[in-house]
């Protein structure tokens, strides 16, 4: 904690949040209002991801013009992406490596998975954006180095009713279990109560 308070005060640090397909901007917005206190500026970028423009191609264009508007080599810019969201940034840390501190993943399908109930296809069925992010973070996720996966936090809950834990995961990368159970709950949980991990992370050289 000491080291924590210490990073609050001389490290100057940018949060990129990328929302799910509920497009819970203001949600996310007051959710991380307080990580300020940090010196953590937070920016929401949400994506509507239920409006199909070209695809995921332009979605993930947002959050490469945001990332390349606010870079300076004396920021450090870490993406967060929650459900939906958590796919995109991966997308986007692969397209902007040489300018993403951290990258966190909460509660987010980073892969089709197998899942009996909830499936792939049902979840994908909002939005062929979302499909098209997931399909393409599952084809490029082996290409990551281990220094890459260091860079990457993945959040998720005890038990979630729609993410599918095989697919939050990445091996390699710091995987973290919060006490909570259901995926709305446990993706404000993770930003406000249980937000210190991913503020630690962000906040680490």
């Amino acid at each position: 904690m000491a080291q924590l308070l210490k990073a609050a005060k001389s490290s100057h640090s940018i949060a990129i949040i990328v929302p799910g397909l509920g497009n819970e901007n203001k949600g996310h917005e007051l959710l991380v209002k307080w990580w300020k206190l940090w010196n953590i500026k937070t920016y929401i970028c949400g994506l509507n991801w239920k409006i199909e423009e070209n695809g995921f191609t332009e979605k993930l264009k947002k959050i490469t013009d945001l990332i390349d508007k606010l870079y300076a080599p004396n920021k450090k810019i870490s993406l967060i992406g929650t459900s939906a969201g958590g796919s995109a940034v991966l997308n986007a840390f692969i397209a902007r490596k040489n300018k993403v501190h951290r990258i966190v993943n909460v509660c987010g399908r980073l892969r089709s998975g197998d899942a009996l109930f909830y499936t792939f296809e049902k979840a994908a069925s909002k939005s062929p954006s979302f499909k098209e992010s997931v399909l393409k973070f599952e084809k490029t996720e082996t290409k990551l180095t281990n220094q890459d996966k260091e860079k990457i936090m993945t959040i998720k809950p005890i038990w979630d009713e729609i993410v599918p834990a095989s697919t939050v995961k990445i091996k390699g990368a710091k995987n973290i279990l919060v006490p909570s159970i259901g995926h709305v709950l446990s993706i404000s949980l993770s930003l406000s109560l249980f937000a210190y991990p991913i503020i630690e992370f962000i906040k680490s050289d």
